[in-house]
């Protein structure tokens, strides 16, 4: 049973833990650390104190929450909003930041679907739309204009629909009616192969 200093705690707040650290371990996994350890040691928490907190185990402090959210790319609000809520999560597009690992894994894979020219054009900032797309996408229809929406555009910039594009010959997302490109209807859906670059 878990406890806190040595007392058993009550059965809410036990339920609320395990829901924490659930909601840790899938979100770690998402942004490719494969274990409580190495995504411990991103963001300077020892590897048994991480699985503890991942298994619901150890109380933790909001203080603590906030470092692991920081650590998921997550902001301050989207601990109501996905916990306390039970909210989807989806990352925030104007803070969300890839670790350089992680783009590299990214461009690797655009480097693998369209070539290392496209794969170096790519500029940090790109890879992070283009990631964000992919989760966006993922589990989701979204129209066009919805997916714009998400990044804070107005309008199309030639770069959204570059990025766009790319997801599309490299068969990462995939639209649903893709014989007719300018359906009014058209959505757009990430597919088995998008969804396994973002869980690289």
């Amino acid at each position: 049973m878990s406890k806190i200093n040595g007392k058993p705690l009550d059965k809410e707040l036990e339920e609320l833990l395990k829901s924490i650290g659930e909601f840790i371990r899938r979100e770690r996994k998402i942004l490719g650390y494969s274990s409580a350890e190495t995504f411990g040691n991103k963001i300077d928490i020892d590897s048994a104190t991480m699985r503890k907190y991942e298994s619901g185990s150890l109380n933790i402090s909001l203080k603590i929450l906030l470092k692991i959210f920081r650590g998921l790319n997550k902001t301050k609000e989207e601990i109501f909003s996905t916990i306390i809520t039970g909210t989807p999560p989806e990352p925030a597009a104007g803070g969300f930041v890839l670790s350089p690992a992680q783009e590299e894994q990214v461009k690797g894979q655009v480097k693998k679907a369209l070539g290392k020219s496209i794969s170096q054009a790519l500029s940090p900032a790109d890879t992070n739309r283009l990631y964000l797309m992919l989760t966006y996408c993922h589990n989701a229809r979204l129209r066009k204009s919805a997916l714009r929406d998400k990044f804070g555009l107005s309008k199309y910039t030639v770069n959204f629909n570059k990025l766009l594009k790319l997801t599309l010959d490299a068969g990462w997302i995939s639209m649903t009616n893709p014989a007719s490109p300018h359906d009014k209807d058209q959505r757009y859906f990430t597919t088995v192969k998008g969804v396994a670059v973002i869980k690289l």
